[in-house]
């Protein structure tokens, strides 16, 4: 007898693979072309078998949500950052100008594009008010929070789930000036925080971990949860962002103010 539990993954067809691979290539040369005046000045190259990797994996990550969070839908955030990891991971951006084959051209516009992506589609579901009549924030690409975002996707090892997990966390709020108010001073058996102060996505243990962050980082605190308990220590869980955009809850007992 057949299992009815069984899924079967279905692949993208050809015409639904060829929409999104050509929707992929009209954003990617806009933003090369005007946003960052590339057109007629610099050469680069797409690799389009790149995109094509990028897509069949991000359908199944999706497909993925689906069958094992029971039959969870991601929304258009989620489905950006999974497509700015993996640009950021394939690298499909080549710059074959000769005389700009140096550090800062090549080693980021990918980081650069996949960060515009995200950011694009925040906007979209209204997550980020860019300004205007009403109010909102003006971005550029210099903006702190983006040069270390671009900075964390370029260097570190950023787990595909955390990245999903930070879109979902970020707001209009994240780009407002970053004031520390703590700094991270871990107690205790190093062997307790062999990767950081643990950043969750909510005021709780037991869930995946949204990030870590290293001894001495500088944070900005938010708001105060309720109390926690971690190595015998009894503190209040407290909601704090970090000049890289991370923004959840820690336990405030490994924090201490400036």
């Amino acid at each position: 007898m057949a299992n009815s539990s069984v899924h079967l993954y279905e692949e993208l067809s050809s015409a639904e693979l060829i929409s999104i691979l050509q929707t992929l290539e009209v954003k990617m040369h806009d933003f090369l072309d005007y946003t960052l005046e590339y057109k007629g000045k610099v050469n680069y190259t797409i690799c389009v078998l790149d995109l094509i990797d990028a897509i069949k994996r991000v359908h199944k990550r999706k497909y993925y949500f689906k069958v094992f969070h029971k039959d969870m839908v991601i929304n258009e955030g989620k489905e950006a950052a999974l497509f700015a990891y993996w640009i950021a991971k394939l690298r499909p951006i080549k710059i074959t100008d000769e005389y700009m084959d140096t550090p800062g051209y090549n080693d980021t516009v990918n980081e650069m594009f996949a960060i515009h992506y995200l950011i694009a589609a925040l906007c979209g579901i209204k997550r980020i008010h860019l300004k205007d009549k009403d109010g909102g924030i003006e971005l550029a690409l210099d903006n702190p929070f983006l040069v270390e975002l671009q900075y964390s996707l370029r260097y570190r090892s950023l787990p595909i789930d955390s990245m999903i997990v930070l879109a979902d966390s970020i707001t209009t709020d994240s780009f407002i000036d970053f004031s520390p108010t703590h700094k991270v001073k871990l107690h205790g058996n190093p062997d307790d925080h062999p990767d950081g102060l643990i950043i969750m996505n909510e005021p709780q243990w037991g869930i995946e971990p949204l990030a870590y962050i290293p001894d001495e980082t500088e944070i900005q605190y938010i708001s105060v949860g309720g109390m926690t308990e971690f190595n015998s220590i009894s503190a209040p869980w407290f909601e704090i962002k970090t000049k890289s955009g991370i923004q959840g809850w820690c336990f405030s007992g490994d924090l201490e103010k400036i």
